[in-house]
């Protein structure tokens, strides 16, 4: 068997002489293919046994190693006439300079001499956006490894240089004997407060920001009774034997929501049947249970704050979302449970009903709804119509240029009111169709390219509706339903608000066509049905605790708080900065309310010559002015009944005829007096 011998690659130097080194037998060359030939880029692709290049078949003589790279012309010449022509046998290697020939060329040495550079200064401290900027000491060790190697090479100092501002050196040099130390977490300095900027539009002033109180910025959260609420939570679910914890939870300005996770398979109605004992366990005056939250996959428990926080309007005005955003009728509201600021836009409600016993915070509210709008709009965008009939809730915005007519305190002009805004309305959609525009929207605008008079938006906020209610509840009820209907393509908004949500007051008919609704504390849970069409209301704190229906979602708010002397301020510099400018006055209400009394006879063109014969004959008998005059019973009643109002005649007694009260001089003054009055 043939022995395999192993093939030996040896690279001789140049030095080596008379090297003697076996041959060894190269095996065949097998047909391989071309394309994965080997090629020389001094052979080609010639086929040679021998792995060496050709010429070279001593290995020890250094003379013939390197006769393989002559041109072949050269080869045909001798050695002898090389070194006679160019001094040496292989004056190709002339062009190559030795290391001995380059020191004396370049006189200096081969290579430069590298000079050591100076440490470098230490930089001035750099700061930016009051963060301190410092490298770890870990990243430090692996900068330290790399610059030993190139000191080595090079010869050079790369010392780190650290930037330590003040006296944070100091600090820091005994950071190596801290465990996971972590820079100190310095406070950001409060940027300092924007000049308050006061805004116009159109010539017109707006009330100045600093007219409104902000809160305190920082606020202190109670960790240890929060967790502590948790755990008694928890430990009543035990107690009841009901699968479930609390898995994390909300602060808001009034109540916290402890939110619970339940186990698979656990009735969610068990958690609501313990409801009392919750309450009694946490010592909560009321609790909230919202058992699922909906469109969530945890239950929500909501407990009054131990210390409740003041939510000021001022800070909601002052907010950039309130005064960067064009919604003319952005109004603010509150605080949810997550802390973010509340804003309603009335033109997309259109409509609102608010509502809540005494003291819950509904006045409160009415008010942050008009301070919102006065700080949005001016009296050419903006008018409004208030019905107190308490008289004294709204009587601070009397006399402020945005009226469309004095403060309402009368129920019976609070009816009459109503009654001119339905006219007002299908006024403005007559006026829609000349134009053929569709809405108020469309039409300003159109007014704008023709450079036009506008047409105001009409805000009408009720504060007490059951009074309107008592005194006409059919007419009440029907231009209150005409205006929810249709009054919103014409700029018209209807808020009512009341402190009685019984069924007999606020009716299907008027809550039907009012989405949005804002619920405070009522007294039973049917008020709340009444308002909401479900419990909760009644459960809530009452100063501002408020839950908000927007019609597609509900929230519980905190709502701003704005005090008498602030809204007082604001009205104040209103009344300074215009003038009034009535729509329609109280002595046009008081005509129609005549009007609607007596029927319209007062205009009857025989109405003073009946009463002048009253007086001379002093005889107000039905019978006989039918007889005299040739008119209609039911007309002469109504000239009676007129004369009975302005004071003429005395009412009617059963069994008695009417007495006649004035006398001819008398008369005249009250006839001409009522003729300024319907002048």
């Amino acid at each position: 068997m043939k022995e395999n011998k192993k093939r030996v690659f040896y690279i001789p130097t140049i030095e080596e002489e008379d090297v003697k080194i076996p041959r060894i037998e190269d095996e065949p060359i097998k047909n391989e293919d071309p394309s994965s030939v080997f090629v020389s880029p001094i052979l080609g692709r010639q086929k040679n046994q021998s792995p060496l290049p050709p010429g070279v078949e001593v290995r020890g003589n250094k003379g013939l190693r390197y006769e393989s790279f002559r041109n072949q012309n050269d080869k045909r010449h001798q050695k002898n006439d090389f070194k006679k022509e160019y001094g040496t046998e292989y004056f190709e290697f002339n062009g190559i300079y030795t290391s001995e020939q380059a020191k004396e060329y370049l006189k200096t040495g081969v290579l430069r001499p590298i000079r050591k550079s100076e440490p470098e200064k230490e930089p001035a401290p750099i700061i930016t956006n009051d963060e301190i900027i410092v490298f770890d000491e870990e990243h430090l060790d692996d900068q330290k490894n790399i610059n030993e190697f190139f000191e080595e090479k090079r010869n050079v100092d790369t010392s780190p240089v650290y930037y330590y501002p003040n006296n944070v050196k100091d600090y820091y040099s005994s950071a190596s004997e801290v465990t996971n130390h972590t820079p100190p977490i310095k406070d950001t300095p409060k940027p300092s407060p924007k000049p308050v900027v006061t805004k116009q539009r159109h010539g017109y002033t707006f009330p100045s920001l600093s007219l409104l109180e902000s809160g305190k910025e920082d606020k202190i959260i109670d960790t240890d009774w929060l967790d502590e609420q948790a755990a008694i939570i928890d430990d009543t679910l035990r107690q009841f034997n009901i699968g479930g914890q609390v898995i994390n939870y909300v602060k808001g300005p009034s109540v916290t929501q402890f939110q619970i996770s339940l186990n698979a398979g656990v009735n969610v109605k068990e958690v609501n049947k313990i409801a009392d004992n919750l309450k009694m366990n946490l010592s909560a005056t009321e609790i909230r249970l919202q058992i699922p939250v909906p469109g969530k996959n945890y239950g929500g428990i909501e407990v009054p704050n131990k210390i409740r926080e003041t939510v000021f309007l001022g800070d909601l005005i002052k907010n950039e979302e309130f005064l960067q955003s064009d919604d003319k009728l952005l109004v603010a509201l509150g605080i949810d449970l997550g802390g973010q600021y509340v804003y309603s836009d009335i033109h997309k409600m259109p409509h609102g009903l608010i509502a809540g016993m005494t003291g819950s915070g509904k006045s409160v509210c009415i008010n942050s709804v008009l301070i919102s709008l006065l700080y949005k709009n001016t009296p050419e965008e903006l008018r409004l119509i208030l019905i107190d009939p308490k008289m004294v809730e709204l009587a601070a915005y009397d006399e402020i240029p945005h009226l469309a007519t004095p403060v309402i305190t009368d129920t019976k002009m609070a009816a009459a009111a109503l009654r001119w805004v339905v006219e007002e309305m299908e006024n403005r959609f007559n006026t829609f169709k000349s134009y053929r525009v569709r809405d108020i929207k469309s039409y300003n605008e159109l007014m704008m390219r023709e450079r036009q008079t506008l047409m105001p938006r009409i805000v009408i906020i009720i504060d007490e509706l059951a009074d309107l209610m008592i005194v006409a509840a059919s007419e009440v009820e029907s231009n209150i339903q005409r205006i929810t209907q249709k009054a919103r393509a014409a700029g018209i908004h209807l808020i009512v608000a009341t402190q009685r949500p019984s069924t007999d007051i606020i009716r299907g008919s008027i809550k039907n066509n009012i989405p949005v609704r804002i619920a405070f504390k009522v007294a039973s849970a049917v008020d709340s049905v009444t308002i909401l069409d479900h419990g909760g209301a009644d459960k809530l704190l009452g100063l501002g605790d408020m839950l908000y229906s927007s019609g597609i979602s509900e929230q519980r708010l905190q709502g701003a708080f704005v005090t008498d002397k602030e809204i007082n301020r604001v009205t104040a510099y209103l009344r300074q900065s215009g003038t009034v400018n009535y729509l329609f006055t109280e002595e046009q209400l008081q005509k129609e309310v005549i009007a609607q009394e007596t029927g319209g006879t007062f205009n009857d063109e025989m109405f003073e010559e009946v009463a002048r014969y009253v007086v001379e004959n002093n005889n107000a008998s039905n019978n006989r002015l039918t007889q005299v005059f040739n008119m209609g019973f039911n007309r002469t009643n109504d000239m009676l009944n007129e004369m009975e109002r302005v004071g003429i005649v005395s009412g009617t007694v059963r069994g008695k005829q009417r007495e006649v009260l004035v006398t001819l001089e008398e008369l005249e003054e009250i006839l001409e007096k009522r003729q300024k009055e319907f002048s």
